[in-house]
């Protein structure tokens, strides 16, 4: 079941949460939701660059996830899904097929932990996806397991969906208790 919130992922309203959010192979962090992260807890920045050195400083696997203890009882998976941070020879650095993956063991992670999903817009903005695609692998992907997409508010305007905590007076938790 899929759900838009106007919001900030890294504090989702259905705890327990499993957070996902794409990272590139390179051992680059540092624009975009990761910025976010790492404010709010450093854990998830430090294991993805340990994770990079013990691959003996080769590109991350495309599709491999590392899940990450994260604030408030929730955790971070850390999806490669990017090649590279920047297009090269005209390809964005989303790699469909790599998020596929990725989503498929945060789908069994989430499963076997009674988790909820949490995620901003996952590879729509700064790795070049195309939402409509994006949105098309996270539902057949993520299946039965609660997924919440934030937006932030001052990006509502930029996304079509209606949001179901937009034009409401009732607390955002009411609406999924």
């Amino acid at each position: 079941m899929l759900h838009y919130l106007i919001g900030d992922a890294t504090t989702p309203i259905k705890t327990p949460a499993l957070i996902a959010h794409t990272v590139n192979d390179k051992n680059r962090w540092g624009s975009g939701f990761v910025v976010a992260v790492s404010k709010e807890d450093r854990r998830p920045e430090e294991m993805y660059h340990r994770w990079h050195k013990k691959e003996g400083g080769k590109d991350l696997p495309l599709g491999a996830v590392q899940v990450c203890p994260f604030t408030n009882g929730n955790l971070i998976a850390n999806m490669v899904a990017q090649h590279d941070t920047k297009p090269i020879n005209g390809v964005p650095p989303v790699r469909y097929d790599a998020l596929r993956q990725a989503l498929k063991s945060v789908f069994y992670h989430a499963k076997e932990n009674d988790l909820t999903v949490a995620m901003p817009r996952v590879c729509a903005v700064r790795s070049g996806g195309d939402w409509d695609k994006v949105e098309g692998i996270i539902k057949e992907e993520m299946g039965d397991i609660e997924t919440y997409v934030y937006t932030l508010p001052n990006e509502k305007n930029q996304w079509p969906q209606k949001y179901e905590n937009e034009d409401t007076d009732k607390d955002v938790t009411e609406l999924f208790d």
